[in-house]
């Protein structure tokens, strides 16, 4: 499959990439404050309120099995559009974005 562009992240010392057409922007994770949610899986870890709209985030490092870490100044949150939302995951750090790159499944 082609991407003509992919954006590549970091999570526990460890890269992955996703298409950037998903992206909707790249924001530093230490200016918001997420707000807990009684009841949500463990996968998610909150929201937060995104220019006026309530956004939730997701901690991959949970879905991942990774150990829990605390946010530092280049934790990042890649907002991505899902299903007509934004939703944002937590990443280490974002690294670069590589041009026409071809993935193989």
């Amino acid at each position: 499959m082609a991407i003509s562009q992919i954006v590549i992240f970091e999570i526990d010392g460890s890269e992955y990439g996703i298409d950037a057409l998903a992206v909707n922007g790249i924001i530093r994770a230490p200016k918001y404050n997420i707000q807990k949610v009684p009841g949500l899986p463990s996968i998610i870890e909150g929201m937060i309120n995104l220019r006026g709209q309530i956004s939730y985030i997701y901690n991959l490092r949970n879905k991942f099995g990774l150990a829990e870490m605390t946010d530092t100044e280049d934790s990042k949150f890649i907002m991505l559009n899902v299903d007509e939302q934004v939703v944002g995951c937590i990443v280490d750090q974002t690294l670069r974005s590589l041009q026409n790159h071809m993935l193989k499944p």
